[in-house]
């Protein structure tokens, strides 16, 4: 794998064992990164943002996210994943939905919540506080995403027809590798 020492040294810190919800929190918080120590980590498309995995095992996902102005992502819950983002460049758009619960099914809440991210900001979401959105509001953006437990799928949530649809998740480039 291409990478710097800051992200072979967080994903050093991210394998120890003995970890909780506040050791991944603060082992973002900590995280120095420009997007220069992710260059050869990352791929931009004009069409939409990539997700760009960089360590999966059975405890955790790291994967970065490349967005040009106006890309977003649809409203999704995690599969039950904790999740934290942290921008490394530029700026984004992340709005939060509060989760409602009609016959079994999982239906969002006009937003809750929006918050601009910038440079350094980090978030945390989890199926227990709802759901969310992201846009890139800057002309590109780099942002690293920590999920705590890999997810293999997500729902994905059309507001107007309060419908949920199950979605597949894959990559676009593995440790630096185009896949897509």
């Amino acid at each position: 794998m291409k990478s710097s020492k800051k992200i072979l040294s967080l994903l050093q810190e991210l394998k120890k064992k003995d970890k909780d919800k506040s050791f991944f929190q603060q082992s973002m918080k900590n995280l120095q990164l420009d997007e220069g120590d992710l260059k050869d980590l990352t791929y931009f498309k004009k069409s939409n943002y990539t997700r760009n995995l960089l360590e999966k095992n059975s405890e955790f996902e790291l994967i970065v996210l490349c967005w040009e102005k106006g890309h977003k992502t649809p409203v999704h819950d995690h599969n039950g994943s904790l999740c934290w983002t942290k921008v490394i460049e530029g700026e984004v758009l992340e709005s939060v939905y509060k989760r409602n619960l009609v016959e079994n099914w999982r239906f969002c809440s006009p937003v809750a919540s929006t918050t601009n991210l910038k440079k350094g900001a980090v978030s945390f979401i989890s199926d227990k506080v709802g759901f969310h959105s992201f846009e890139c509001r800057s002309l590109k953006a780099v942002s690293l995403h920590l999920y705590c437990y890999p997810i293999e799928y997500c729902h994905t949530y059309d507001l107007s027809f309060q419908t949920k649809k199950k979605r597949e998740l894959s990559y676009d480039s593995v440790q630096g590798m185009i896949v897509s």
